[in-house]
C-alpha cells in the first residue's frame, strides 16, 4: 500500500476518514498533480475562440477536433460550489464534432505509473446545451525522438451524466506500469488526463476543481490539495510566461533595439512570439513606439532570452533603453 493511501484510510481529528489530513498538512499541495485545477491563472485570455490548442487557461489544452471551440474563465459565486473554487472553466462546442474537449499533459510519463490514482472534478450545463458523450481518460504518451513506444490508453468505463446541477465525478484509474518501456529522446514524454465528449454536438460544459491524486481518494470529500497562489502561478510558468516591463536593452541603430531579459526557470527552451507590433521603450530619455514591429534576430535559453527588434524610427544609437507600460510584448512557450 502506498503511503497516499495510507494517509487517505487514517482517522481525522473529527473521526472522519482520509485526506483531509493530507490536504492540511505542509506537503498537501504537492499531492494533486494537476497544475491550475482551479483555472486561477490565465496568462494567455481569459477567454478565446479558435480550434484548438493552449487557448487559454493555462496548462489546459482544448482538443478542438475540428469544431470552432471556445475556452473562457467564469467566476463561482460563493457558496455555489461545496469546495473552495473561485473560478471555473466553460468549454463551449461552437460547431459540432466529436472528441472535443480538455487536457491536461502531465510532465514526466512515468507520473503514477503501476499505481492507482483518483480522477476527481466537477462539472454542469449552464444551458441545457448537455454533453450527452461525457468520458474522461487518461493516456501515456512516451515522447518524441528516437523510437519510442506507443500510447497506452486507459478509459474510465462509461460516459458521465451531465445536467444543469453541479455534480462531483470522481473515479479511480489503475495506472498502468511503464517499466521496460522506451521513452522519446527528446525530453516530451507525458501523462495526460482528458475530459471530452464522444458525441458529435455542440454543447456547453463547465469544470471546475480538477485533480489527480494518488490512489483511492473516492471516499474523500475533497482530496484537491490546494496550493498557494504564487506556487500555482509559477508552475504554469513553467510552461508559459510573458514578459514586458523588466525587458531591458539599447538602441543599436536609427531604427532596431537590442533588448534582453530572464526569464523562471522553464520546461525547456521556449518558442518566443511578439504580442504587439507597437512596442514602447523608453531610450534615452524620450519614449519611442514601434510601428509594425517584427523581432528580427532572438537567442533564448530555459531562463533568459536576447534579440534585436525592428520597427522604429529615429533612434540614436547606443542610447540605453527599456520597456514602458504594462502590456507584455513577448510570450514564451514551453508547453508539451
Amino acid at each position: 500500500m502506498s503511503l497516499a493511501e495510507v494517509l487517505s484510510k487514517a482517522a481525522r481529528s473529527d473521526g472522519g476518514i482520509g485526506g483531509a489530513n493530507w490536504n492540511g498538512g505542509p506537503l498537501s499541495g504537492l499531492r494533486n498533480k494537476i497544475i491550475n485545477g482551479n483555472f486561477d491563472v490565465w496568462q494567455r485570455s481569459t477567454n478565446l475562440t479558435g480550434t484548438g490548442g493552449y487557448l487559454a487557461a493555462d496548462r489546459w489544452y482544448v482538443n478542438g477536433s475540428g469544431a470552432t471551440v471556445s475556452l473562457g474563465r467564469v467566476i463561482i459565486n460563493h457558496g455555489d460550489l461545496p469546495v473552495d473554487a473561485r473560478a471555473r472553466a466553460r468549454l463551449t462546442a461552437q460547431t459540432a464534432d466529436d472528441n472535443v474537449g480538455i487536457w491536461q499533459k502531465i510532465e514526466g510519463v512515468r507520473t503514477l505509473a503501476g499505481r492507482k490514482a483518483t480522477l476527481t472534478f466537477w462539472h454542469r450545463s449552464n444551458t441545457g446545451s448537455l454533453p450527452t458523450g461525457l468520458r474522461a481518460f487518461i493516456k501515456q504518451k512516451f515522447g518524441t525522438g528516437g523510437t519510442p513506444n506507443a500510447d497506452v490508453t486507459v478509459f474510465v468505463p462509461g460516459t458521465i451524466p451531465v445536467t444543469t446541477a453541479w455534480t462531483k465525478f470522481s473515479a479511480v484509474i489503475d495506472v498502468p506500469s511503464v517499466a521496460g518501456l522506451t521513452l522519446g529522446s527528446n525530453g516530451d514524454d507525458h501523462l495526460q488526463v482528458s475530459i471530452e465528449n464522444a458525441a458529435n454536438e455542440t454543447f456547453v460544459l463547465d469544470i471546475a476543481h480538477v485533480s489527480l491524486v494518488e490512489g483511492d481518494a473516492t471516499g474523500e470529500d475533497d482530496p484537491f490539495s490546494p496550493r498557494h497562489p504564487q506556487q500555482e502561478l509559477s508552475l504554469c510558468q513553467r510552461y508559459y510566461q510573458r514578459r514586458g516591463l523588466g525587458i531591458v536593452g539599447h538602441a543599436s541603430t536609427a531604427t532596431q533595439v537590442r533588448f534582453a531579459g530572464f526569464l523562471r526557470e522553464m520546461r525547456a527552451t521556449p518558442a518566443a512570439a511578439l504580442l504587439t507590433t507597437t512596442p514602447q521603450f523608453v531610450i534615452g530619455n524620450g519614449t519611442q513606439t514601434a510601428a509594425g514591429a517584427t523581432v528580427s534576430t532572438i537567442q533564448l535559453t530555459t531562463n533568459g532570452f536576447r534579440g534585436a527588434m525592428e520597427g522604429f524610427t529615429g533612434l540614436t544609437a547606443n542610447l540605453p533603453g527599456h520597456v514602458i507600460g504594462a502590456t507584455d510584448i513577448l510570450s514564451f512557450d514551453a508547453e508539451l
